[in-house]
């Protein structure tokens, strides 16, 4: 039953892919491109639901990101409608990223691998407390 996690972005996207319950990061894509990109990766890794990050601000408020990342959502279930769709608390998960990476010794100007390694946390949370 693999997911894909999704961290949005505007201009960017990263991704992790749910390998035997844990949650791998598999890279990054330009947002514009996402959906002819995500129609291949699901079929390719026979991906079953979608886990995006909600980017609320910290106090749990709703952010103008929030209100982009949900008009995604809403493309992403025309294109996809058999494939459910969740949404995770991402509230610092791209800090958290930075920090997996840094003390991994790779560094923050390699932004892509923040996006695909903050997708990675929001799945692994949602998977945590999912299982």
């Amino acid at each position: 039953m693999p997911l894909l996690g999704i961290d949005y972005g505007t201009r960017r996207i990263g991704l992790a892919a749910e390998i035997a319950g844990i949650a791998v990061p598999i890279g990054d894509l330009e947002t514009e491109k996402a959906p002819d990109v995500l129609e291949r990766i699901v079929a390719e890794r026979k991906i079953t639901g979608f886990v995006i990050g909600l980017p609320n601000h910290a106090d749990g408020r709703e952010s103008k990101e929030t209100r982009l990342m949900r008009r995604f959502s809403e493309r992403l279930r025309e294109r996809f409608p058999n494939l459910p769709l969740s949404e995770q608390d991402e509230r610092f998960s791209s800090s958290a990223a930075y920090f997996s990476l840094e003390e991994a010794g790779i560094g923050r100007k390699e932004a892509g691998r923040v996006d695909s390694m903050a997708a990675a946390i929001i799945l692994q949370d949602y998977l945590d407390s999912h299982g």
